[in-house]
């Protein structure tokens, strides 16, 4: 089916207003809404009760809660100059005004609830480093009290990867434990972190209380003294499985570097240790676990299930047993058939709630309610119905307790058949296919590596000539939105680094073996078998990249063999995924037929040495690859030609499938005021009437690139002599031609640009949003993807002033869009 390409242009242009707001879901079920009827409660003191609901109390020797105005030794930099209220980029908080542990501790001092060591305090003000007070220090404070706080804390932000640093005690940090667990009878730890870290050297030092905090945010440290002195009782819950090395992990052999491969499939944290490590042999604290100053017991526990209203009822009786007041959070989960198809982890959460503050001996009734289709497990490959959520026959146990392993067996609901609970439909695959998935009996599934549902709107065709040799431009892939993380700039792709995946559409006009090249650029060393290729999804064994050192550049290019793909006739897809490593910068691949009636066999030699080009439909190619005996004394450096000046000429060799005019687009670069016509270009000694490269203004300086559209050029059928002749001084970089049907009908963009008295402003457009496809329309390729974040540097978006468009930058963090201009 053809597609309206300017419908196209403007579905993709509306994206750009469309902005998702993920929600947060805090585990701990924290109540918004519990102040006295007309007391609204300030934000401040808001803060403060979400962060004290959600610190989770892991271990207690009776270290915990504090007595009266207890005395406290408090060790680490966490406490003041390394405190995290927040991570990161999006996962940022409020940097203003944030109040620190040791803050919050000397206010807690003030109201007359703890006493705290002095010296200890003045010797960690603002101290960003472990470091071990001295023997005096540590001595007094042992003398002060026998109660020691250690303060530890963990950063992260968006778009860094956590390492084993993070997870792991530095060496500061088990000097400092020692030191404080051989001098003070109560130990007692506070972990600020993000998420999980190591956890297994309690048992070495012999910890008597384990706090998790998280990062509390702006004012949450304000909470850590209510939960020591025992004012609120800790009713936090943990959203992750601690297990007692970060080798447990199913994630550990494959995390780390550009790429990761998800082989673990759905058993993630709790489903993978509840499925494959029953006995728990590595799981320090579950899922779900969390200690209380108190005690409670779980009673009158019933399930009930409604199949035709497709719910699951479960009601639980939660009695305060202890002596203090405090809160429970109940977990219900469910688990699968024994004899199934589709494969589940052995439990799965499905609902939770959290109580009110119950006092001694007081009791609360909770109703817990999840979908019976909730059970439902997804077929993505069809061993029951492809792409949808199926309910297999049998029995599911449902658990009700507070964490994942504290449970008892509730009920069991029994589903009668198997039937479908929704059916979907497939629109795209993942660009990075897995090879292989993690099953629920230990082994591992291999994947069809096969292609995404095509996008109509906008994949490419390359046409597999019979005879000579074709072009398959490298930024022909499918515009699928999962790869919007490629960029291109002069023709080449960029950013193709390991596990990234790449798919083209070829038609191949006849059956043959076909003997493949990649033009790429690689400015680090590489390595062996780069890329694996798949035809139709299946893998060819006989295609291998191989790089074994620089090509000199991220700019200067060089042809690499491929070995050889055997095609049949007509439509096939094309799969490359990166392999072993960064590919580098890929400009285009050549695919030569064995069958060479007609045309010039393409000569690898040749192409290392820099002399023919081969201009088949579309095809840019680099300044530096013309003949070196026509202009030997040419500066070149950092992959372009320097000081293009009149009197010198290059020569260029290009062969064409058929005879056409060519448009013309030209990477260059001027310091000065430019010229109106900066080269002319003869072709098989022909002048070109209807090129002109105007640099009229300059372009910003002598570095500073841009594409300049030149009219075109007309080509031969076979090998043409392609002439430049300067006329100005000019850095030129790269040329680009696009074949044309017959004569050019507009620029490279694809349009001319609209007339300034013409323009609709996007002014326009809010004033009268009727105007939208009309503000759409008068925009050309280029500027459309300025306007979508098509261009580099990747944040940057708009930049239209024309159009009344300022130039601004993108931002996942509350900002959301700041101007520049």
């Amino acid at each position: 089916m053809k597609t309206n390409h300017s419908v196209s242009r403007r579905r993709i242009a509306r994206r750009l207003a469309a902005l998702l707001l993920t929600p947060a879901l805090l585990f701990t079920a924290i109540p918004l809404h519990t102040a006295a009827a007309g007391q609204a409660k300030s934000s401040k003191e808001l803060a403060v009760e979400i962060a004290a609901e959600g610190t989770v109390l892991l271990e207690n020797n009776g270290a915990l809660p504090l007595p009266a105005a207890a005395k406290l030794a408090v060790f680490g930099t966490n406490q003041s100059g390394t405190f995290y209220a927040g991570g990161g980029g999006s996962g940022g908080s409020n940097t203003t005004d944030i109040l620190t542990t040791a803050q919050a501790l000397k206010a807690a001092e003030k109201q007359g609830t703890l006493s705290l060591y002095a010296p200890l305090l003045s010797f960690y003000d603002g101290l960003t480093e472990e470091k071990l007070p001295g023997a005096d220090l540590l001595d007094g404070a042992a003398d002060f009290t026998d109660t020691a706080l250690v303060c530890i804390g963990r950063w992260s932000e968006e778009g860094v990867d956590r390492t084993l640093a993070h997870y792991y005690l530095s060496s500061a940090e088990k000097a400092l434990l020692s030191a404080v667990c051989d001098r003070f009878d109560k130990v007692i730890v506070a972990m600020n972190i993000c998420a999980v870290t190591d956890l297994a050297w309690v048992e070495d030092y012999s910890i008597d209380a384990l706090l998790v905090t998280w990062m509390p945010g702006q004012y949450g440290a304000a909470a850590l003294p209510l939960v020591l002195t025992g004012e609120i009782t800790p009713s936090g819950k943990l959203v992750d499985t601690f297990a007692d090395s970060y080798d447990a992990y199913p994630t550990a052999k494959n995390f780390g570097g550009t790429h990761v491969d998800y082989e673990e499939d759905i058993f993630l944290g709790y489903r993978y240790f509840e499925t494959f490590d029953d006995a728990y042999d590595h799981v320090l604290y579950p899922f779900g676990y969390g200690m209380s100053y108190t005690t409670f017991d779980l009673t009158d526990i019933t399930v009930t299930p409604n199949k035709s209203a497709d719910t699951v009822t479960v009601n639980v009786k939660v009695t305060n047993t202890g002596t203090v007041a405090g809160k429970e959070v109940v977990q219900v989960y469910f688990g699968h058939p024994t004899q199934n198809l589709l494969g589940y982890a052995a439990k799965e959460l499905a609902a939770y709630q959290k109580t009110d503050l119950l006092a001694p001996g007081q009791s609360q009734t909770l109703t817990m309610t999840y979908a019976l289709s909730d059970m439902a497990g997804y077929d993505d490959t069809g061993k029951i119905q492809k792409s949808a959520y199926i309910l297999e026959k049998g029995d599911y146990p449902v658990y009700v307790g507070t964490s994942v392993r504290d449970v008892v067996t509730a009920a069991s609901i029994t589903v009668e058949k198997t039937t479908v609970t929704a059916q979907l439909t497939e629109c795209g695959v993942s660009v990075m296919q897995l090879e292989r998935r993690l099953l629920a009996d230990g082994s591992y599934e291999e994947l069809e590596q096969r292609p995404p549902v095509e996008d109509e709107d906008s994949a490419n065709v390359t046409v597999i000539s019979a005879v000579g040799t074709s072009i398959l431009e490298a930024e022909s892939y499918y515009r699928l939105e999962d790869n919007d993380s490629i960029s291109i700039s002069n023709g080449a792709l960029h950013a193709t680094h390991l596990g990234g995946t790449l798919y083209y559409t070829i038609d191949v006009e006849l059956y043959d073996e076909y003997t493949v090249y990649i033009n790429t650029a690689q400015g680090a060393n590489v390595g062996k078998d780069c890329l694996k290729v798949y035809v139709d999804g299946e893998l060819q064994s006989s295609f291998r990249v191989d790089i074994d050192e620089t090509s000199g550049g991220w700019e200067v290019y060089r042809y690499y063999p491929c070995g050889t793909l055997e095609l049949d006739e007509g439509r096939h897809t094309l799969m490359i995924k990166i392999h072993n490593g960064a590919i580098g910068n890929m400009e285009s691949f050549r695919i030569c037929s064995a069958t060479e009636e007609d045309g010039e066999k393409f000569d690898l030699d040749s192409v290392k040495a820099d002399k023919p080009i081969y201009a088949t439909g579309s095809s840019s190619f680099s300044s530096l690859d013309y003949d070196a005996t026509t202009n030997p004394s040419l500066a070149t450096g950092n992959g372009y030609l320097e000081g293009l000046h009149h009197g010198g000429t290059l020569t260029y060799i290009l062969y064409a499938e058929q005879a056409a005019d060519y448009l013309i687009r030209i990477g260059s670069a001027c310091g000065n005021d430019g010229s109106d016509s900066a080269m002319s270009i003869q072709i098989n000694g022909s002048p070109q009437l209807h090129f002109n490269l105007s640099t009229k203004g300059g372009t910003g300086g002598w570095s500073s690139f841009k594409d300049i559209n030149c009219g075109y050029v007309s080509l031969n059928a076979g090998k043409n002599e392609f002439v430049i002749i300067p006329s100005g001084g000019v850095n030129l970089a790269d040329i680009t031609l696009e074949r044309l049907p017959g004569a050019p009908t507009g620029s490279y963009d694809d349009r001319p640009q609209v007339d300034e008295k013409d323009i609709i402003p996007l002014s326009a457009v809010y004033a009268d949003r009727t105007k939208m496809d009309a503000f759409l329309e008068q925009l050309n390729n280029t500027e459309l993807m300025s306007l979508v974040q098509g261009k580099m540097p990747a944040s940057n978006w708009g930049d239209l002033e024309r159009y009344g468009i300022p130039k601004g930058t993108l931002s996942d963090c509350p900002s959301g869009l700041r101007a520049c201009t």
